[in-house]
């Protein structure tokens, strides 16, 4: 579905996989800082996200029964060539104007 929205929205996107990285715990206040906007969540039922895709459900299964724990700080300083930023760097780059803008029927 988040990969339909963005075919049609018009703008450079990659989605590369889901992941319990970039400053997961703090994202949303990074986010809404980034865009100016306030960001809600609401928690979707894992039975929902299971009839919608297996994989996606098995995944956050697993981030709630057994976790995640990945060393960011050994994997920044054992690749330094990958060119690691964080979700703040990441949201701050972006074009908030153009990427929240409403896209218009003739697009």
């Amino acid at each position: 579905m988040v990969e339909q929205y963005l075919h049609t929205a018009g703008v450079p996107w990659t989605v590369i996989a889901p992941a319990a990285f970039m400053d997961n715990y703090t994202s949303g206040w990074t986010l809404a800082a980034a865009t100016h906007r306030p960001i809600t969540y609401q928690e979707v039922p894992l039975t929902y996200v299971r009839t919608r895709s297996a994989d996606l459900a098995a995944m956050f299964e697993y981030f709630t029964t057994v976790g995640l724990d990945v060393d960011i700080a050994g994997l920044r300083r054992d690749y330094p060539e990958v060119g690691w930023h964080s979700f703040a760097d990441w949201a701050a780059g972006q074009e908030w104007p153009t990427l929240l803008a409403p896209i218009s029927a003739n697009q």
